[in-house]
């Protein structure tokens, strides 16, 4: 759901023609959300789900803010995906996973507000991934509701481009 969402605000081939929260549940538009859902599940975007935990050490917030990319900046936005970290809580964690679309950012001193769409908070435009800097450098720590880097959770940018590779069907103008 993220992904279909980030996709209809970031304009990346014109999916719906209004806002996807405004579309009413029909057969079509359920059978085209159930389809970009699936595509978080192709081994192209495992793959990079991996890479970039790898390469962030588990997953730690460390330079998340240099690289984020939001919908409103029109440059290949990111969803970004919570998950555990590297720890011994990593397989029961494994299953809470989510998935988030974000589309603002404001900086304020020594902390980051990165406001997002959660398709399980769809009218709650206050939803937002907290960063801040807790050794004076990088942007160390994050928090977005139980998704806390200091409680074992661990962060993972996934460029829409990366999903985006529509199965036959998909990105049709209605």
């Amino acid at each position: 759901m993220a992904a279909a969402a980030l996709a209809n605000f970031a304009g990346a081939g014109g999916i719906w023609p209004s806002p996807l929260a405004a579309l009413p549940p029909t057969p079509e538009v359920l059978a085209e959300i159930r389809a970009y859902h699936a595509l978080q599940f192709r081994p192209r975007v495992a793959l990079w789900v991996a890479w970039d935990w790898l390469r962030s050490s588990g997953g730690k917030p460390d330079r998340v803010r240099q690289r984020l990319r939001v919908a409103s900046e029109n440059a290949d936005p990111h969803v970004i995906c919570f998950g555990p970290g590297a720890n011994p809580m990593f397989f029961k964690r494994l299953g809470l996973a989510h998935a988030v679309a974000p589309y603002r950012m404001e900086e304020t001193g020594e902390k980051v507000h990165v406001y997002v769409y959660d398709p399980e908070y769809p009218k709650d435009r206050g939803r937002r991934v907290v960063f801040w800097r807790e050794d004076g450098g990088h942007f160390d720590r994050f928090r977005y509701g139980v998704f806390d880097s200091r409680e074992g959770w661990g962060i993972v940018l996934v460029p829409l481009s990366t999903i985006l590779s529509p199965p036959r069907g998909l990105n049709r103008r209605r």
